[in-house]
Order: C-alpha cells, then sequence, then structure tokens
C-alpha cells in the first residue's frame, strides 16, 4: 500500500479530482474556488495498481492518496519514469519502494509538511532501509502493447458514438472528390494490380506533385485479402471502398479516442465527456475522418502526437511529429515547432533531445519513404520534399486560388467549431492549463495564414487542441450545472444548434457527388443481356467534373464496362456512352441526369438541386448486349429530376482530373 500526502489544507471531496489507472497512472486535481488557486499532481508508477481500490481521504490539512499495488514479487520501481524530466525545484528524498508485503513501516500513513518554496508538490518521507535496486529485466507499462491494452480498456460507449457518427459519414457519403483520388486510386491498384506497376493509375495521371504510398500500403495490407475474396465471388469493387474508407475512419477514431482517453487523465472524466459530445455535435472533423486525404493520414499521427503530450511523453510526441511531417504532410512543421519550442521554453524537455529525437526520426523515415516511393513512381523522389518546393519555393499553390489572410479565423473555423467555438474562452478562463495547447492550435493556424492559397483540411491539426480547449470550458458547465442553471441551459442550447447545422451540412453534402450517382445509374440505363469475358466492350467516357465529383476506380463497374478519362478529346464517337457536365452532345441522346447542388430555397429552408452530370448514349453505335428495338425504345428524353444540395467545403474550379497540392 502507497500513501501520498499533499499539504493541500481546506480542501473538500467536491473540489478534487482523483484518477488511477490500472497500469499505476495516477493524477490529482484540487481547487480552491474562493481563492481562485488549485493544486496538481501527475505520477506514473512502474508497477501496475488496483485502481478500483484506491481511494481519497481528505483530512483537516491534507489530502491522503492511498493506493494498492497488484501483488506481485516484484518491487516497486521509480516513482517517476525516466523519460519525465524532473522539474528543478523537485527534492530527490527517495527512487524506490519495497514491495508492501516485506516492509510493514511502508503501510503506515505519513504527513509531511511541504516547504513554500517547493509549491503544492507531493513530498515523500523515504524508507526505513533502502534496498538495492531489482536488476531483473521488466517491460514497462509505456511499452507500446501496455499502451494498446491500456487504452483498449479505457474505450466507453462515448467513444463508440463517435465511431458509430464516422460511419454514418461514410455510408452517406461513399464517394470521394479530386483531391482524395491519389490516395484513393493508388490503394485500388495496391489490391487489384499488386505488383504490375504499369497498371498503375498514377502513372497515367501522376496530378501536380507526387504523394506518398505509404499510407495507401497500410489500408491495402489490410484490406486485400477480403477485397479479393468478394471480387471471387462476384462482388463490386464499391463494397471494397467501404471497407477502404471504415479502416481508415477506425484509425482516426482510435487516435481521438487516445487523445480523449489522456485529456480523461489529464483534465477529469467530465472534461472527457464533454470532448465526446463536442466531436459528435460537429461536422467537418468526423465527416473527413473517412477520406483519404494526405492530411487525415497526418492528422491520425498528429493526434497520437497530441496524446503523447498530454501524458508528458515529450520523445515520443516529437518523434511522430517528426514522422509525420516527413512522410504525409510537410506543413505539420507549423504544429510542431511551436510545440517543441514551448516545451523546450518550459523546461519539459531539453533542446539537444528534442534535436535528437526530431533529426533522428525523420533520418529513419526519410529512410522508409525514399526508397518506397522511388520505386513506384520510377524515380528518385522525396514526395513531401517536391510538395514543400512547390508550395514554399516555387509558391505556385495560388495557381489553385486564393484567400484573404483572415479567412482561417473568420470562416473556416467558425464552420469547423461551430457552437463549440463559444466554449473554448470558457475553458481557458477556468483553467489555465488550458492556454498552451490554445497556443500551439493558434499559432499553427496563424503561420498557416500566410500561404495565399487556403483550405480547411490545412488546419485539421488545429482541431483537437481546440475541441480540448472547449470541452474543458464545457466540462466546467457541467460540474456547476447545479449552481448556475442558466449558464448549463444555454449550453445544452449551444450544442442542439450545432447538431441541428451537422444535419443540415450532410444532407447537403449527400447531394455533392453527382459523378458517383451517375456512373451508379450505368447498370439501370444499359439494361446489359451479355456477361462475361465473351461481351463485347461498352466504352464509356468520363469528363473532367465527373471524375472529379465522385468517380474513382472503386466506382467503376467490371468488363463489359470500359472506362476513358482521356482529356482533351472532340470526337466522341467510338464511346457508347458519355458523363458529362454537358446536356447536349451531337451524336448522343440523353439517357438520365444525375442531381448536384443548386442553391438553397429559403421558403422551405431546403437546398435545390439541378441536373449536373449527364448520362448521354450513342445513337450512331449499336450498343452491345442489346437489339436496335430495344434501343430505340430507351431513347426517350427523361426529364431532369428536382431535387436539392450545398456546395462542398472542398470544391475546386479546377479544369482536368488534377491531384490539388
Amino acid at each position: 500500500l502507497l500513501f501520498i500526502t499533499i499539504d493541500a489544507p481546506g480542501l473538500n471531496k467536491s473540489s478534487c479530482n482523483f484518477h488511477v489507472t490500472p497500469d499505476g497512472r495516477l493524477s490529482f486535481r484540487g481547487n480552491w474556488e474562493k481563492e481562485n488557486k488549485y493544486v496538481e499532481m501527475d505520477l506514473t508508477l512502474f508497477d501496475r495498481v488496483r485502481a478500483d481500490d484506491s481511494e481519497l481521504v481528505i483530512k483537516p490539512r491534507s489530502v491522503q492518496l492511498c493506493i494498492r499495488k497488484v501483488q506481485t514479487d516484484g518491487k516497486w520501481g521509480r516513482l517517476q519514469k525516466r523519460e519525465f524530466e524532473v522539474p528543478r525545484n523537485e527534492k530527490r528524498d527517495w527512487d524506490y519502494f519495497e514491495d508492501s508485503s516485506e516492509s510493514e513501516a511502508e503501510n503506515e500513513p505519513f504527513d509531511v509538511n511541504i516547504p513554500p518554496s517547493l509549491g503544492s508538490v507531493a513530498q515523500f518521507t523515504p524508507p526505513t532501509t533502502k534496498k538495492k535496486r531489482n536488476t531483473e529485466t521488466s517491460v514497462p507499462s509505456s511499452s507500446l502493447p501496455a499502451v494498446f491494452s491500456q487504452f483498449m480498456h479505457a474505450l466507453d460507449v462515448y467513444d463508440g458514438t463517435v465511431f458509430s457518427v464516422i460511419l454514418v459519414h461514410l455510408v452517406l457519403c461513399p464517394y470521394t472528390k479530386v483531391e482524395e483520388s491519389f490516395n484513393l486510386q493508388a490503394t485500388h491498384d495496391l489490391i487489384y494490380h499488386n505488383f504490375n506497376l504499369s497498371a498503375y493509375d498514377h502513372h497515367q495521371f501522376p496530378g501536380v506533385v507526387p504523394r506518398t504510398f505509404l499510407g495507401p500500403i497500410v489500408l491495402a495490407s489490410w484490406v486485400a485479402p477480403i477485397a479479393l475474396c468478394a471480387q471471387l465471388l462476384g462482388s463490386s469493387k464499391l463494397g471494397a471502398l467501404f471497407l477502404v474508407r471504415a479502416l481508415l475512419g477506425f484509425f482516426s477514431w482510435t487516435a481521438f479516442s487516445r487523445l480523449r482517453y489522456e485529456t480523461k487523465v489529464k483534465f477529469g472524466p467530465e472534461v472527457s465527456l464533454a470532448l465526446a459530445y463536442i466531436q459528435c455535435c460537429q461536422f467537418h472533423l468526423l465527416f473527413y475522418s473517412s477520406r483519404p486525404l494526405p492530411n487525415v493520414f497526418a492528422l491520425v499521427v498528429v493526434t497520437h502526437a497530441f496524446a503523447f503530450w498530454f501524458a508528458e511523453r515529450h520523445e515520443r510526441c516529437i518523434g511522430l511529429l517528426a514522422f509525420a511531417t516527413v512522410v504525409f504532410r510537410a506543413d505539420v512543421i507549423v504544429v510542431a515547432a511551436p510545440l517543441v519550442l514551448l516545451e523546450i521554453g518550459r523546461r519539459r524537455v531539453s533542446f539537444f533531445r528534442a534535436l535528437y529525437v526530431g533529426v533522428g526520426t525523420a533520418v529513419l523515415a526519410l529512410a522508409l519513404t525514399v526508397p518506397i516511393d522511388s520505386l513506384m513512381w520510377r524515380r528518385l523522389v522525396w514526395p513531401e520534399g517536391d510538395v514543400l518546393f512547390f508550395n514554399v519555393i516555387n509558391n505556385r499553390s495560388h495557381e489553385y486560388g486564393v484567400a484573404p489572410f483572415h479567412w482561417y479565423f473568420t470562416s473556416a473555423l467558425p464552420r469547423a467549431l461551430l457552437g463549440s467555438i463559444m466554449f473554448i474562452p470558457v475553458g481557458v478562463a477556468v483553467d489555465r492549463r488550458v492556454r498552451p495547447i490554445l497556443f500551439i492550435a493558434i499559432s499553427s493556424v496563424f503561420l498557416y495564414s500566410f500561404l495565399p492559397h487556403k483550405e480547411l483540411r490545412f488546419i485539421f491539426y488545429a482541431l483537437p487542441l481546440l475541441n480540448v480547449a472547449a470541452a474543458v470550458g464545457l466540462g466546467s458547465l457541467y460540474k456547476n450545472r447545479e449552481k448556475r442553471k442558466w449558464r448549463w441551459r444555454v449550453a445544452l442550447a449551444i450544442l442542439g444548434a450545432s447538431a441541428l447545422c451537422v444535419l443540415v451540412f450532410q444532407t447537403v453534402t449527400m447531394l455533392n457527388y453527382p459523378g458517383g450517382t451517375a456512373i451508379q445509374k450505368l447498370p439501370s440505363v444499359h439494361q446489359n443481356k451479355c456477361k462475361g469475358p465473351s461481351c463485347a466492350p461498352i466504352l464509356v467516357h468520363i469528363d473532367a467534373f465527373a471524375a472529379m465529383n465522385g468517380i474513382s476506380l472503386f466506382t467503376q463497374h467490371a468488363y463489359p464496362w470500359v472506362f476513358s478519362k482521356q482529356e482533351g478529346l472532340v470526337e466522341f464517337g467510338k464511346f457508347h456512352y458519355l458523363l458529362t457536365e454537358k446536356a447536349e452532345v451531337e451524336g448522343f441522346e440523353l439517357a438520365s441526369t444525375a442531381l448536384g447542388y443548386a442553391g438553397i430555397d429559403f421558403k422551405r429552408f431546403i437546398p435545390k438541386t439541378e441536373a449536373r452530370v449527364f448520362i448521354h448514349r450513342s445513337t450512331t453505335l449499336e450498343l452491345p448486349g442489346t437489339t436496335h428495338t430495344e434501343h430505340s425504345s430507351m431513347g426517350t428524353t427523361p426529364q431532369p429530376e428536382n431535387d436539392e444540395e450545398e456546395e462542398d467545403e472542398e470544391s475546386h474550379t479546377t479544369s482536368g482530373v488534377a491531384h490539388v497540392a
């Protein structure tokens, strides 16, 4: 049994928060509301403890934490793990405890008066005898298997709710935009073409800048066995698209849940619960969590880095940030640089140690990405180096549109955070530990504002930190809901309004992929009676607009359908069908349409729609698999349907099937 006594007169149980995890991570928070003061303590013990049997004892002039160790033959190790830097004002009374079964003296409680110069820090009395350190090799609780086991044990129903929201977004909007095309097409080629590199899509459509294959390789390695078995059973590739996106959504969810767990340890269960509510009442973060953007791959790694930052594991945090910068998105540096400099300034990590970890990880990441991507691109290449050269040195990102300096703060963040932005000032006011978190988020957005071309996805990394800051504010309102009921009711109204906005955004976005809708209509438009390799091919041309708005290799149908995305064509006589944004094409008749966004009907407050992608059928070629009579009977021009939708947040007016840098 371990007793920790904190000199904190005047505290009561309602103003204290004590949390222990089975792997020995201990967190205590206490505050005097009238005096606007607080005491906090975080420890990580070497061995596992009985979290359920630990208790908090309030005394007149102190608080006593009683922690029971799991009965093993091992000794108590260092009270604080070696990767934690010792504060300069911490006095080293002792380093080790004997096992509770060996010494009854350790089971006795003790009180210590803390000198004012040391502040409100837990101090300990050394045991009467100090044994030598146990030299037997053991696995620390900070090992990756232990961290994963601890994380899985901590999952709750609210984590499941967050993942359910991600899946709902996926099911309602399964199609993708041009910004996601490289990673999606690369994953498709890795699954279905394997080692036939000459058949890969990126050789024909390389995009503006090269991208890494590491993310697609991870997704394809998990999905390929299931997708190939489904293909043998005659299933379409659309199911594989769902699997790929669901897997990426799962990776994003594990990162969010890991951060939420560390938030619970750092700020308390109320803040963790508030963070889950805030995430579910926002649209963009969870909507994009399953979308194969380079920014989303980087977001997964960066969010895990933030979780390690909250847990005071700075070396792992720095290593993950360096890896994400080198491999997935070079712009992660605008988050990494302020964070590392802040921790160096606060003496949480030394400059040379941070440099060693950061540079060492970067070198290892380069050794991983350069050989693999050079093989896939058939030339020596570091993809993120090319992106950095394109955006910073050549400064060509403005070719894809520019926005004013303040756009992120006045447009992007309010849309991304919705009502939760109002809780951030409350969080800063009630807990000063929010200030460095908010500093990292705001400084990264500020630095990115200097780049003329702006998109919401560029500042994804700031959203988890801003959500934590907002959750601290919402958690404070929840804890004081009995004292200030009207404030809590206002907070609930804000969350409700945010949830309503999510429903509106989702309804609008469902109509924003007319290309995907059009290509799924093709089999119903062409009642093909011939199936198998002996059938004549059905040639379909897809123009740039349709390809950019929902069509991918996963949505293309199997033979006898043959698709072409060749650009710059003037003559389409060899094609049986066209998917195009043009309402009329000579030599073709209108067979069907796919609806797209056309504004908002403010009278009924619903989105309006119009035909955005047209399916044209050739009038000069006989369609394979049908008779001439059947062809003629299908020649009536359908009346376009009338529905609605809102413009996607990330849509571009770029011509051609280009991958935006």
